[in-house]
């Protein structure tokens, strides 16, 4: 029996990750993966959620109930009993009422009835004095917390026994979950106005019920599929059906998302793609329901709203880009193409030309800026070569009367003065 205890324990500690689950789990659950054989088992508290043989989820309700007679087999009563124990001791040990029993006389006298309670609060000095400002909500508050903490031993005691089935395990754990959290509550713990903040909080540690509760739900889905196998799996069915669906409709979203991604202004972008958007927003409105499509489809109508204003904004350079295109055109139209540079603008004007009115992509626009760009710096220097030569002829035309005159004046001094 030894042997079989360490093979279930390194069995239920095996997590595998070779089935693909993602998509099938709701976003505020967390399941274990327990391997028995071909089958991955996803579990919850000892109960299955849904089951993959190999790589493939199981929908047919034969199917399951198979898998589930095999899990059935496999969970071993007399160990999984041992770990619940195990469990419910420590949770025992985590226990700290003893301040506060201290503080109301419980630690030296029982509180089953009100007189009893009075009696237990005047053998403690502290509860004596508060015993006569709140009087009897005070003793109501320490016969509650006096109960709670004996049910709560009550509890553990039958959980010790051997004569427990699976149901009556799992009521008697949340129980004791529902007294621990009930007990914090107690108005001996609580802050005024509501309370009395008479003793220090209560303490207990819940995580040791909640391992406990694995092992007890095992216990109980044992039993449940001994006796009715063809019952729970069609339970496993149903659930792995809507899973599912939700998966389904979780690629569909992915994969709309996917295409809703939008060029960016500053990056290529077809033009054609707003139509496309558009197709696509419309096609997710059946979605609207659905928690992840709605967000989507809100993100896609923000995403279409954005996306037209680029448009609108790429038509209004395209416009200006042609007004000054235009401008250039008739400005260069009878240009003298004898030189270089001239030759290069009408080259780059006729190539704009061809261009300008078969733009498709935001490049086509980075290209058409560069091309109307190039044809202005070229004009520019053309304009300085030609203001340059005027210039010089300028300057020469005063230069030359000013040296003619200048020897003029040089050869009269010198016949005047017989030089």
């Amino acid at each position: 029996m030894k042997e079989n205890f360490t093979f279930i324990a390194i069995l239920l500690l095996f997590c595998c990750c070779f089935a693909n689950y993602e998509g099938y789990v709701y976003t505020d659950e967390s399941f274990e993966q327990l391997i028995v054989g071909k089958y991955t088992f996803f579990e919850k508290d000892g109960k299955i959620g849904f089951i993959f043989e190999n790589s493939t989820i199981l929908n047919d309700e034969k199917k399951i109930e198979k898998a589930l007679k095999d899990y059935s087999i496999i969970i071993n009563n007399e160990y999984e009993k041992s770990e619940l124990k195990a469990n419910v001791m420590e949770f025992n040990k985590s226990r700290d009422e003893r301040e506060c029993y201290s503080y109301t006389g419980l630690n030296l006298r029982n509180c089953t009835n009100r007189e009893e309670c009075k009696f237990a609060c005047l053998s403690s000095p502290i509860c004596y004095d508060a015993l006569y400002s709140y009087e009897f909500s005070f003793l109501d508050s320490i016969s509650s917390f006096f109960n709670d903490t004996m049910e709560m031993n009550g509890i553990i005691e039958r959980i010790n026994s051997n004569n427990r089935n699976g149901s009556q395990l799992m009521n008697d754990l949340g129980r004791l979950e529902f007294l621990a959290n009930k007990i914090k509550q107690n108005k001996l713990f609580q802050a005024p106005p509501d309370g009395y903040y008479f003793c220090p909080m209560a303490k207990y540690n819940l995580d040791y019920i909640v391992k406990a509760k694995k092992h007890g739900g095992r216990i109980y889905y044992k039993e449940t599929i001994n006796s009715n196998p063809s019952r729970e799996a069609k339970i496993v069915a149903n659930s792995t059906i809507k899973r599912m669906a939700l998966k389904e409709s979780r690629d569909e979203c992915a994969n709309a998302e996917n295409s809703l991604v939008l060029p960016n202004i500053s990056g290529v972008g077809q033009f054609s793609e707003i139509r496309i958007l558009y197709d696509e927003v419309e096609a997710l409105k059946r979605y609207h329901r659905d928690s992840c499509l709605k967000d989507l489809f809100e993100i896609a109508q923000a995403n279409y709203s954005l996306f037209h204003g680029k448009k609108s904004l790429l038509n209004s350079k395209i416009a200006n880009y042609s007004n000054k295109y235009s401008l250039l055109l008739s400005r260069f139209r009878n240009l003298n193409a004898s030189n270089s540079t001239n030759s290069e603008i009408k080259l780059k004007m006729g190539m704009i030309g061809n261009e300008i009115f078969n733009i498709t992509t935001y490049d086509d626009i980075l290209a058409l800026e560069k091309g109307l760009n190039d044809v202005e710096e070229l004009a520019k220097k053309e304009q300085d070569k030609k203001e340059s030569g005027v210039n010089l002829l300028f300057l020469a035309g005063i230069l030359i009367p000013i040296v003619v005159l200048y020897y003029i004046l040089k050869v009269r001094k010198e016949g005047l003065y017989g030089v």
